[in-house]
């Protein structure tokens, strides 16, 4: 009796173990790893500055949503974000984003970036300027299976309105 019980949890431990092998197998097929995520992040920042809209449904899910407060606002989907990239790449033609830190965690991707542009159409109510403007600003993007779905930027628009010369600098403070 005891040996067919003992026979018995033996069976179930290697049903288990089969159990989980197949599990990670298919978890494993499916998980893209950090390094791919930042690698797709990075080509995301390539092809804007190249100004390769075509390449975004490679990088982008088709549900990808952009949340930019004070920048295009918010787009879903592809379309709205090729909508907002033309009137962004109109406004600055000569843009170029340099990433100056990126760091993963899982399915997150989070970049610290500068935008270097001239302002060569209108900003809001600001006609174009000629001037030079370098903007800061962080990317905090979710991905799925190896493509971009949400990304959400933070940037210093006072900043680039202050360089354009549509506000004023703020006045030094002494300490």
């Amino acid at each position: 009796m005891f040996e067919k019980v003992a026979a018995g949890m033996i069976i179930l431990e290697q049903q288990k173990a089969a159990e989980q092998i197949i599990k990670n197998t298919s978890q494993k097929e499916t998980t893209v790893s950090i390094e791919q995520n930042k690698a797709a992040v990075l080509r995301f920042f390539d092809e804007f500055n190249r100004q390769n809209r075509s390449a975004f449904s490679e990088i982008l899910t088709p549900d990808y949503t952009l949340d930019f407060p004070g920048g295009p606002g918010t787009a879903h989907g592809i379309p709205e974000l090729l909508e907002a990239a033309a009137g962004f790449i109109s406004t600055f033609p000569d843009l170029h984003f340099t990433v100056k830190n990126i760091i993963a965690e899982g399915d997150h991707v989070a970049t610290y970036w500068t935008m270097r542009a001239t302002q060569k159409g209108p900003l809001g109510p600001v006609p174009g300027t000629n001037k030079q403007i370098e903007m800061t600003g962080t990317s905090y993007m979710r991905l799925r299976d190896g493509k971009i779905c949400e990304d959400r930027v933070r940037a210093d628009l006072i900043g680039v309105l202050q360089q354009v010369g549509a506000m004023p600098a703020p006045e030094p403070v002494g300490l």
